[in-house]
């Protein structure tokens, strides 16, 4: 009796490499379904506004909170030297070996040395509020000279812009990919190219940008924390130290 056989063909698998992937998330985006940290509503939540440098680098001579604590609805402002007791600083996310960490605090303690550094936070039921506030404290700066420029930051006699180590250079490291030891015995295929690469800035334009939200029960001595970021597995790695 003769007998008919059937041949099994493969089912292919999707290609997702050079695919045309359809978005699945414009849809909630675009109709303004999406949830954001702004969206939650927690009963008697207190908002922070930052007051920043201005200057790349310079002395913080004197930081006056008096008018700021005088706001309406104020709850608290804060400096650096308020913190340095209370809380740890911003750590670092790399591990790289011999990678120079400095300290880095919440808020600024006795020099800024980026424009944008936290100097004081104001606390406030609203943000507004808080806002205003910020605005009235008066800080004194003494500004040092300031090296925007990385090539003339790692040159020869540049000034370290962290006291504690010798120069600006982080870290360093090399790569090597194949055999070099080969390729070194035989210099006639080897082919030597060098080449000046500039890195523009990153600079995303998010639908927004860094939140956090904190929810803290002290009868169950538990964090909520809701956070806009791509790293939630290392923030709450960080939040932990």
């Amino acid at each position: 009796m003769a007998t008919k056989s059937k041949k099994k063909t493969k089912k292919k698998g999707t290609q997702w490499v050079g695919a045309r992937i359809k978005r699945k998330e414009d849809p909630r985006l675009i109709q303004g379904l999406a949830h954001y940290v702004d969206d939650i509503r927690l009963p008697d939540t207190l908002h922070l506004a930052f007051l920043r440098s201005p200057y790349g680098h310079a002395k913080i001579l004197s930081i006056d909170t008096d008018a700021a604590r005088r706001s309406p609805g104020v709850v608290d402002v804060l400096t650096g030297e308020d913190l340095q007791r209370k809380i740890g600083g911003v750590p670092s996310a790399s591990e790289l070996p011999d990678l120079k960490v400095p300290a880095h605090p919440c808020l600024a303690i006795g020099r800024v040395r980026y424009v944008g550094e936290p100097v004081a936070l104001v606390v406030a039921p609203d943000r507004y509020k808080a806002r205003d506030a910020a605005d009235r404290i008066e800080v004194d700066y003494d500004p040092l000279p300031a090296v925007v420029d990385p090539e003339k930051a790692i040159a020869k006699g540049a000034k370290p812009i962290h006291e504690k180590f010798k120069n600006n250079v982080a870290f360093r490291t090399e790569t090597k990919e194949g055999n070099w030891k080969k390729l070194e015995k035989n210099r006639k295929s080897l082919l030597v190219i060098q080449q000046r690469i500039v890195n523009q800035r990153l600079a995303p334009v998010a639908i927004e940008p860094r939140g956090v939200l904190a929810d803290y029960k002290p009868g169950e001595d538990q964090l909520s924390l809701w956070t806009s970021t791509q790293i939630p597995h290392l923030a709450k790695t960080q939040i932990s130290l």
